[in-house]
């Protein structure tokens, strides 16, 4: 999220209030507390940690940059950016699925889906620096829904 109002910032020159930037590093001492990360190994696997967190941003600041695009040819175009990459790659480790795993890859795709349609949305209404401290909720979700899966 921080990542987000500052690239809101810089390239849509938007500013995000101090209740943001309050919210977001709240959220961010929240989920650090959660959490208990611990420190990468390497500096390899911070540096691929930040670049990760910088796509998403970038991703969700150049939504907002599109706002006067479809929702569906926005979402067409970031599929298609990437597959095709990931279709070279792919041969060198992929293996057949079960019929379970394939069912739970597309569920996966079509919640992943939804969930971007819906924050495209979100970013033709409202500044990316206003929606960004409420990325955090997605660690809590996915907290309890590991916790259902576990049956805990």
């Amino acid at each position: 999220p921080q990542i987000v109002m500052v690239l809101s910032m810089i390239l849509l020159r938007e500013s995000a209030s101090w209740r943001s930037w309050a919210v977001g590093i709240a959220g961010l001492g929240c989920i650090v507390l959660l959490l208990q990360p611990q420190v990468p190994a390497t500096l390899r696997g911070t540096l691929l940690s930040l670049a990760m967190a910088t796509s998403f941003a970038l991703y969700i600041v150049l939504t907002r940059v599109l706002r006067e695009e479809s929702t569906v040819a926005n979402l067409f175009y970031t599929a298609i950016g990437v597959l095709l990459p990931l279709s070279l790659w792919l041969p060198s480790f992929w293996s057949p699925l079960s019929l379970r795993g394939g069912l739970l890859m597309a569920l996966v795709g079509c919640l992943g889906f939804a969930l971007l349609w819906l924050l495209d949305l979100a970013m033709e209404l409202i500044s990316p620096a206003a929606v960004a401290p409420l990325l955090y909720a997605q660690v809590f979700w996915s907290i309890i829904l590991q916790g259902l899966a576990r049956g805990a």
